[in-house]
């Protein structure tokens, strides 16, 4: 089974799903690029918006082989990701044993960093937008939370099969209980807590890992952040911009801030990422 996956992953021809829902993304902007995964990752490339619009039902045919693959829970199974990313994998995460699923977030943690190379990082995030929109795509998220999100999340007819269920909203649920106090009720488990809190640390300087941040804030994102697209400057305009944004937008931010400026996990990643362009910040 690991290899028919690491095949789907590798030959974009085995999927009939993808030839009829991306034939025009293939044809416009994908052609020519057959083997070892590299027309998946062109589509999931044009799917993260960087050359226009792209069909629903194409992100939808990515979206559903990436849930049948599960690359989250052995890396090797993108052939894509496996091969840019093998330098920094030997370096960065030697200390991981081959396969783990804990590959990926260490990958994340070192995002911006000077150990991460740049075919390495783009292969990483277009994988992890569609990872981020299914939160069962994280195997350890999904092992160490799967109790507290039948308890404090599966409401309004959703459930692991929903059809109906927002991308994110799961885990959107998970955070917003991870900061609750025990006087405002229901809290999140210890090792659930941990989890959420890595993955929000690792999609803090993207906007586009949060689906929910750029559902509401996309026409905000075009209005008043156009220009910022370096590490963490779409999410720092918005927050410039807080009291013109629109309600549903500016409520998403402003909880965001709120867990930024509680979370010095977060601020310091921030500033690790921004530290070759302000020497001296950091110690």
């Amino acid at each position: 089974m690991l290899d028919y996956r690491r095949m789907l992953m590798e030959d974009f021809s085995l999927s009939p799903e993808i030839i009829l829902s991306c034939r025009g993304e293939i044809e416009h902007h994908c052609s020519g690029l057959h083997r070892k995964g590299r027309t998946l990752h062109c589509l999931m490339k044009v799917v993260r918006g960087e050359k226009g619009n792209v069909a629903e039902k194409c992100q939808q045919a990515l979206q559903t082989l990436v849930q049948e693959t599960d690359p989250a829970a052995d890396y090797r199974i993108d052939r894509a990701l496996n091969e840019a990313c093998e330098s920094v994998i030997q370096t960065a995460c030697k200390h991981i044993r081959s396969g783990d699923p804990m590959i990926l977030s260490c990958l994340m943690e070192h995002l911006y960093t000077e150990k991460m190379v740049e075919d390495c990082e783009h292969r990483l995030l277009e994988l992890q937008y569609f990872i981020s929109r299914d939160w069962k795509l994280d195997p350890i998220l999904f092992r160490k939370c799967q109790g507290d999100a039948s308890r404090l999340c599966y409401a309004h007819g959703w459930n692991e099969t929903s059809e109906n269920m927002p991308a994110g909203a799961i885990f959107s649920c998970l955070y917003r209980h991870a900061y609750r106090t025990e006087e405002q009720g229901r809290r999140l488990s210890r090792e659930c807590r941990a989890e959420v809190l890595r993955i929000l640390h690792q999609r803090a300087l993207d906007v586009k890992l949060d689906p929910a941040l750029q559902a509401k804030c996309m026409t905000e994102l075009g209005k008043w952040c156009n220009e910022k697209t370096d590490t963490g400057q779409e999410l720092e305009c918005l927050q410039d911009h807080l009291e013109e944004l629109i309600p549903d937008c500016r409520e998403i931010v402003g909880n965001l801030t709120e867990l930024e400026s509680e979370d010095i996990q977060i601020e310091a990643l921030l500033m690790r990422a921004c530290e070759p362009h302000h020497p001296g910040i950091l110690p």
